[in-house]
């Protein structure tokens, strides 16, 4: 019998003038992690909207990382109703919800990353909305329409501009010591598959390593892409949504989950709308997310710590690397 040692290593608001995207902080787990290497961000968003209930000026601060965990809390007033307003809220995963002076609210989506949509319920009855958001570098903006079994329909249009303070790297690329085999093997052993082992190039392998440690906690960040084998690299097709598996990365089990979750990285830089975010060029932009890819790889596995030190040093001068590194860094 083999021991295998095992290693336990937006957001809208609906009727409630909310803002923000989902986000994340430590490692998705704050009830097992902390954040000694201080990397969590604080955000504070002033905003401004205008709606059939007037016009109205707020700010949300909060803390968290562009993607899928944040807690805040928002305050504003409403020129057209003469009060105040608040709201206490969290999301994760793209599920969001509240209470504050509007009643209480949930729903799912993001709200400057794309659609998202929610019900409410207060002293006015129920209510539901729907949003469609977007970003452009540090400025954010939606457009929502709600009802109310109360006050009927109505529109509110928002804007604002997001600062975000993320704390300085707390470590040297140069020194990282990857976790090496340890989680990566571990994480198959519990699922008693021999990580050396070669499996099939099927559908049913995919759906195998899926039920691993480090893939699901990836797969709580972005839903399952679809999945092609081909003869070349693996690669993430953003456009059709596509993981391409390379049917060399079935040499073995350790090799093909590494793969696997490295592109599931790729594509969280896509879904929560970060890819645009690392630079001014298609290169650039490419090389800061392989940077980020090959970081996790060679975290939870030891394969492609060569990559993630050459493509962090080719990156090391881009225009606000260090900030975009810390803020959309995952680790296994």
């Amino acid at each position: 019998m083999k021991l295998c040692a095992i290693c336990y290593l937006i957001d809208p608001k609906a009727e409630v003038m909310g803002n923000m995207s989902p986000y994340c902080a430590m490692n998705n787990n704050p009830v097992s992690y902390s954040d000694p290497e201080g990397d969590i961000a604080f955000f504070a968003i002033p905003q401004i909207g205008f709606g059939n209930g007037g016009l109205s000026f707020g700010l949300e601060v909060g803390i968290g990382v562009p993607g899928v965990l944040s807690a805040s809390v928002t305050g504003g007033y409403g020129f057209g109703s003469g009060n105040g307003y608040w709201s206490v809220q969290g999301s994760a995963a793209g599920f969001y919800a509240g209470y504050g002076s509007g009643g209480a609210f949930a729903g799912w989506g993001y709200r400057y990353g794309g659609l998202s949509g929610g019900l409410s319920y207060n002293s006015s009855g129920w209510g539901a909305g729907l949003n469609i958001g977007g970003s452009q570098g540090n400025f954010v903006g939606s457009i929502g329409f709600g009802w109310n079994e109360e006050a009927g329909w109505g529109y509110n249009i928002s804007g604002g501009y997001s600062y975000i303070h993320v704390s300085p790297l707390n470590f040297a690329p140069e020194s990282l010591q990857p976790i090496g085999w340890h989680q990566v093997d571990s994480d198959l052993c519990e699922l008693d598959i021999e990580p050396d082992n070669k499996p099939d190039i099927s559908i049913a392998s995919i759906d195998k390593i899926s039920r691993t440690r480090g893939i699901l906690k990836l797969l709580k960040r972005v839903s399952r892409p679809k999945i092609e084998f081909s003869d070349g690299l693996s690669e993430y097709d953003h456009t059709s949504g596509t993981a391409k598996i390379g049917k060399r990365d079935f040499t073995s089990w350790r090799l093909l989950t590494t793969a696997y979750g490295h592109e599931l990285v790729h594509r969280y830089h896509h879904i929560v709308g970060a890819y645009g975010k690392f630079g001014k060029t298609k290169q650039s932009r490419r090389s800061v997310s392989e940077s980020l890819a090959h970081y996790w790889s060679s975290q939870y596995s030891g394969i492609g710590k060569e990559k993630f030190m050459s493509y962090f040093a080719l990156n090391r001068s881009t225009e606000n690397f260090q900030s975009i590194f810390s803020k959309y860094l995952i680790r296994p």
